[in-house]
């Protein structure tokens, strides 16, 4: 759930939705959790790379393997 920054108003109706709807907090709960299972910070590492290479408009430097010799 969202609700615009400083709003005590929407922040309030929000609670007050998940307090009243069980089923809300049980659906939003196992959303929560199933994103969890599912993220995998190297590959938004990656993402954002590519996002921050496009805005400063650096090529992308391929990575070099952890064993691999310098150069390579």
């Amino acid at each position: 759930m969202l609700v615009t920054e400083s709003s005590v108003e929407e922040l309030a109706d929000a609670m007050s939705a998940l307090i009243a709807h069980a089923d809300l907090r049980r659906d939003l709960g196992i959303a929560a959790a199933q994103r969890a299972w599912e993220f995998d910070v190297k590959k938004q590492t990656r993402e954002l790379e590519k996002i921050y290479s496009a805005l400063t408009g650096e090529e992308e430097k391929p990575k070099r393997r952890a064993n691999a010799p310098k150069g390579v």
